[in-house]
């Protein structure tokens, strides 16, 4: 990191459709999909949606700011993108509160990823976990309220406030 607001990380071989950066120490991963809208970031941590983290997503660039996350003067960062295609994509939905609420996805997912914008954990679900069971990406036992199944229309969700709370 160099501490400058606006910095393009650039030679990308294609347009990301999500970007996870972590710094080498104790900062909570952040990352940004094309679905987040603005200059909004959000964060696997039980962090709140923030500004000047990942900037944007362009051809070939993503731009961080100052935020200590990405870009803290002499930290080492590792990043990865992905681009969205036949074996992976990105979205968003809106929470009805309601248990076994269905998340439309355009295939049968290996894996799925799901962060509230509000400060709670994000959660994920590999298709090989049993159960109803997701995982958190801080140190917590499993939970079995937050994506409780994947299914060739996308995946479903319980009531955890990580995944479905109404708006």
């Amino acid at each position: 990191g160099n501490g400058i607001d606006n910095r393009n990380i650039a030679d990308l071989p294609f347009q990301p459709d999500l970007v996870a950066v972590k710094r080498a120490g104790a900062t909570a991963g952040a990352f940004r999909t094309s679905a987040h809208t603005g200059d909004i970031s959000s964060f696997f941590a039980a962090t709140a949606d923030a500004a000047n983290v990942v900037q944007t997503l362009t051809a070939g660039t993503f731009q961080i700011g100052t935020s200590g996350a990405v870009n803290t003067s002499a930290s080492v960062y590792r990043w990865f993108a992905f681009k969205a295609g036949t074996n992976f994509s990105v979205g968003a939905y809106t929470g009805t509160g309601v248990t076994s609420l269905q998340v439309s996805a355009p295939f049968w997912s290996d894996a799925i990823w799901v962060k509230r914008s509000t400060a709670v954990a994000a959660v994920q679900r590999p298709s090989t976990l049993a159960g109803t069971a997701s995982q958190a990406f801080l140190n917590t036992a499993n939970v079995t309220t937050a994506i409780t199944g994947i299914n060739a229309s996308g995946f479903t969700v319980g009531n955890a406030t990580s995944v479905n709370t109404a708006a």
